[in-house]
């Protein structure tokens, strides 16, 4: 998206990937945002590998050969100020980005931790590293209305048999994300579960609390894996992440990409399935890295 001056949630994100191409306007272009809270960003847990996997769900990839996409840090709060105006004129904007193009890269597979600042996203080719204005996915994303915990619904609900909330019940035991015990299963939403059919089953299912619940439904955080395209290979480790610094309130600082609560019950009822929750995440990482988040402006 091209820079058009400050957006509402600059002072949620302490991530901002630009393109490294100017705009057709001769703006420095925003590519991608991204923040979870300060906390979690200081605690290290959000990786360079992770972040390049929540990159590829977004941003639509080179043509097959044309080579890959690369981050360089570009220091923090350079290009834009906190406050999200921009920090740089097209000419320094120019200038630092040529004084970046030689690295040092930011390594797809590292570990190593995604600091706060400035990335730039350039085109890695056998021609060398070269300037780029990468292409974002296009999707329609509306904020679900939330149902609104035991009192009453504002979306329809669907029914839910006496059979599978027991069953829910006696897997998990308490809210997956929080560890407080609650009395009612919470349905995953009909977008996430639209490729299992009947979702009245204890695979559609899990306990969070109500207001957890409500910011789940909301995207105001979701669980990804390691490599999750592969989840099924790499043991479904789901890790919570949020992606706002005051998203997801009802869960604290400090739990960003711990692994969601094991159930407590026996073995016989089966697990949530892991890839309703990273179609979930897509949805968030669409909303909230790729989009400017949720609308502050009421």
């Amino acid at each position: 998206m091209e820079w058009q001056g400050p957006y509402l949630n600059a002072g949620e994100r302490n991530v901002h990937v630009w393109a490294s191409q100017m705009g057709r306007n001769n703006r420095p272009c925003l590519v991608a945002a991204s923040s979870v809270s300060p906390g979690c960003w200081t605690d290290g847990m959000i990786t360079v590998q992770t972040f390049y996997e929540w990159l590829a769900e977004i941003v639509v990839p080179p043509l097959q050969g044309a080579g890959t996409y690369i981050l360089v840090a570009a220091g923090n709060n350079t290009i834009r100020t906190p406050a999200g105006q921009l920090a740089m004129a097209p000419t320094a904007f120019n200038a630092h980005v040529n004084a970046c193009r030689s690295g040092p890269y930011q390594q797809s597979n590292s570990t190593a931790s995604l600091l706060a600042g400035d990335y730039l996203l350039f085109l890695s080719t056998n021609l060398g590293c070269q300037r780029a204005i990468p292409v974002l996915k296009t999707a329609t994303i509306t904020s679900r209305t939330i149902t609104r915990g035991q009192t009453g619904s504002q979306t329809p609900r669907e029914a839910r048999s006496r059979v599978t909330r027991r069953l829910v019940r006696e897997r998990d035991f308490r809210c997956r994300v929080t560890g407080v015990g609650v009395p009612a299963p919470r349905m995953l939403s009909p977008a996430t579960r639209a490729n299992i059919g009947n979702g009245d089953k204890p695979e559609n299912a899990i306990l969070m609390k109500a207001d957890v619940h409500d910011q789940f439904d909301d995207y105001q955080f979701g669980f990804w894996s390691f490599n999750s395209r592969n989840v099924a290979q790499d043991g479904q480790v789901l890790r919570f992440y949020r992606f706002e610094s005051s998203g997801a309130p009802s869960i604290g600082p400090g739990v960003t990409a711990a692994p969601m609560l094991a159930r407590l019950g026996g073995p016989a009822t089966p697990d949530p399935i892991a890839e309703l929750f990273i179609s979930h995440f897509t949805t968030a990482l669409l909303w909230h890295v790729a989009g400017f988040g949720r609308d502050r402006s009421l």
